[in-house]
């Protein structure tokens, strides 16, 4: 659980609301400083009861109309409520309807407020944040909302607690716009699938660098292609696919050059097509059951069976290969084998910083996993590894000091 003001972890020695069991504090200092936003809620069981798009709307709307009843300009965020269609909206407008019955509201003004928070709310997250479970809050910060989108952004959003820090990734000239990811990123989503993401949640056509690169179809294929059986190349896939086969997202459609080797030109035939499909399908059911295995030995056979698979029918820098290197590293280092744990992560790292490249937290990480598995057998290796991923993570966290995964 986190503080109510400042999304910290809760002491042990919490403080309540004192007026309400839902409000929880670190210290006296944020309780005082939370009296007046809870105010509104406090002792209301519905912030607890409903979504939190509708409850951080609700919020918003209330505290638009509080500027404008002081004679402040409110600062009204874009929202793409004129851009739904009528599946899209309907189940938004009964989500308000309630949220404004709860507040005491105008539903028309809640309704612009969580079509706002669709398009400009953040997740509160740690600074190396992996999982949904690890969420820290929903939220709205104004100033944020006026950073563009890009796949391959400029700066990085980092969180302490409830406070936002904008870090640049790199040198900007003066008038340079300062660009985050809205979400899809290139090295984790091929195109077609940040298109459509960025579509159907934010209802623009992307054009960032990362989209209008002409190499984008050789990097999609590298990224979720299969195996060229004569030269080892990469094979963009040719039809819709759910997550897990060659992709770690679900594919909304063919690739450009599906079915084509991007380097010879080969075609792969319909059987063969349909029969790599079949084994990609198995091989993930042995994926899942590995890591949600409870004994060791179990879990690295059906890894291992999973991995042989993968390493015949994808490229050999596909990101689900990767991933399952990355989970056969972890099974052997906890089995003891760290030798080996060490050559599969390795590999797994190379899959990342392909995709990502170099100055990524994420190859930074791998990297990081990768020299503490080296540690025992090859010091040097493993403190330059190191070193070369601090660099990076100081980059994306400046002082935050982040966990070991």
């Amino acid at each position: 659980m986190t503080c109510w003001a400042c999304l910290r972890p809760l002491p042990p020695a919490r403080l309540a609301c004192g007026a309400c069991a839902l409000a929880r504090y670190c210290s006296a200092r944020c309780r005082a400083q939370h009296s007046l936003k809870h105010a509104c809620e406090c002792g209301a069981p519905w912030p607890a009861l409903l979504p939190a798009r509708a409850v951080l709307a609700a919020r918003l709307a209330r505290f638009q109309a509080a500027e404008e009843a002081a004679g402040r300009p409110a600062r009204h965020l874009q929202h793409h409520l004129g851009a739904l269609a009528g599946a899209e909206a309907l189940p938004r407008a009964a989500a308000a309807c309630l949220a404004a019955a709860c507040s005491g509201l105008m539903p028309g003004r809640v309704l612009e407020a969580l079509c706002a928070v669709d398009a400009n709310a953040l997740a509160v997250v740690p600074p190396l944040y992996s999982r949904p479970e690890q969420r820290l809050a929903l939220a709205v910060y104004g100033i944020s909302s006026l950073l563009n989108h890009a796949c391959a952004p400029s700066v990085g959003l980092r969180f302490r607690g409830g406070a936002l820090t904008v870090r640049a990734l790199r040198a900007h000239a003066p008038g340079d716009r300062l660009r985050h990811c809205y979400g899809p990123q290139a090295g984790e989503h091929t195109l077609l699938q940040r298109q459509q993401l960025l579509g159907s949640e934010y209802h623009f056509d992307c054009r960032c660098a990362a989209c209008v690169d002409g190499g984008a179809a050789e990097r999609d294929a590298a990224l979720v292609g299969l195996r060229c059986s004569d030269c080892g190349g990469a094979v963009p896939p040719w039809c819709a696919l759910p997550a897990g086969r060659c992709s770690l997202h679900r594919l909304p459609g063919a690739l450009p050059g599906g079915g084509a080797c991007s380097s010879c030109g080969r075609r792969m035939r319909p059987g063969e097509q349909a029969a790599t499909l079949r084994e990609l399908q198995a091989a993930d059911k042995r994926f899942q059951s590995a890591i949600s295995g409870s004994r060791v030995e179990d879990s690295l056979r059906d890894i291992d069976a999973c991995l042989k698979v993968q390493q015949r029918a994808l490229f050999e820098r596909n990101q689900v290969l990767g991933r399952t290197l990355a989970a056969r590293a972890d099974l052997l280092a906890t089995a003891g084998r760290q030798a080996e744990a060490a050559q599969a992560a390795g590999r797994a790292a190379a899959v990342v910083a392909a995709a990502f490249g170099e100055g990524a937290v994420q190859t930074a990480l791998a990297r990081r996993d990768l020299a503490g598995l080296l540690a025992r057998t090859n010091t040097a290796a493993a403190a330059e590894l190191a070193r070369r991923a601090a660099q990076v993570l100081r980059v994306h966290l400046g002082d935050a000091e982040p966990e070991a995964s």
